[in-house]
């Protein structure tokens, strides 16, 4: 105990002398840090992969990951890909960014394999996820398939919405009334002192990413007093053979506030503090996506 209070003494310190972030920026990192941490114990690859720390360098923060074996790597590689046909670094990239409330391009995942001279460092530049991790992908699935069920496979999103004789010329259709769907949904929404949620989307391909902010009482629907809520809603569209097959991750944070919203360091998520309401509302994500998917026939 006593050394990891050092530790996070130290990164405290190391942060402040960065003039692109300052000292409550630094605590903030440190407490994000240990958030991602009981993140990964939550789920059924905790066991494997480890919070090491994190930096600062060129206006970006690293969080620095670590397996306990190389095959523990071959093996996550290999069941996230089984299923998404991506990266697993992406994921956790992705997660750190709701962690740590950076965009995409100041963040960047470090993962040390315990192989040596192999660090894989994942991070978004130019509008797409890049990696340095140099293992084919044939040699990945054959040395560490098999360990992660697919049944496990939760941690990483929902279980898949199929649509069935549908083709990679409908994706673009799907997508885009998915998004105008979600975007009339939340903004209809009657907030107090006359607010509008504000609803964001980042694009990348076939994969986009929803981001709902300045909205109350959409999680956490029962409360007297709302809280303001951050929503953000992952969804991957990906043709597989006759079908199409939807997968979405969904996460929420509250914050305190009466009039305006808090910075985006001021949300907690609520993964510990209200985890029936995440799933309850899980749910509702679900069959809002199926509902508009499937709501009339494609037409091109």
């Amino acid at each position: 105990m006593k050394k990891y209070n050092l530790l996070i003494i130290l990164l405290v310190l190391s942060l402040s002398s960065k003039a692109q972030f300052s000292s409550s920026d630094s605590i903030f990192f440190v407490e994000a840090t240990k958030n991602f941490q009981s993140w990964l114990n939550t789920m059924s690859i905790g066991q494997d992969i480890y919070v090491t720390g994190f930096e600062t360098n060129n206006e970006k923060v690293t969080l620095k990951l670590a397996t306990n074996t190389p095959n523990d790597w071959l093996a996550l590689r290999a069941a996230y890909h089984e299923q998404f046909q991506k990266h697993i670094g992406h994921f956790f990239l992705k997660n750190m960014t709701f962690h740590f409330e950076l965009p995409l391009d100041s963040a960047a995942i470090l993962i040390d394999t315990q192989k040596e001279g192999c660090k894989i460092l994942v991070e978004f530049q130019d509008g797409k996820f890049v990696n340095d991790d140099g293992l084919p992908i044939e040699f990945v699935l054959k040395s560490g398939g098999g360990k992660y069920p697919i049944s496990e496979m939760s941690a990483f999103s929902s279980k898949p919405i199929v649509l069935k004789n549908r083709s990679a010329e409908d994706i673009k259709v799907i997508k885009q009334r998915i998004i105008g769907y979600l975007e009339g949904h939340y903004k209809s929404k009657d907030q107090y002192w006359g607010r509008e949620a504000n609803f964001d989307v980042l694009e990348i391909d076939n994969e986009f990413s929803i981001e709902v902010t300045n909205i109350s009482k959409e999680v956490l629907d029962d409360f007297a007093i709302g809280y303001f809520e951050l929503i953000i809603i992952d969804i991957f569209i990906q043709e597989n053979e006759d079908n199409i097959e939807i997968v979405y991750n969904f996460r929420a944070k509250y914050g305190s506030g009466i009039f305006i919203a808090p910075r985006r360091s001021g949300y907690k998520s609520m993964d510990e503090a209200y985890p029936e309401y995440l799933n309850r509302y899980d749910m509702k994500v679900r069959k809002m996506i199926v509902d508009v998917a499937t709501a009339t026939p494609i037409k091109n």
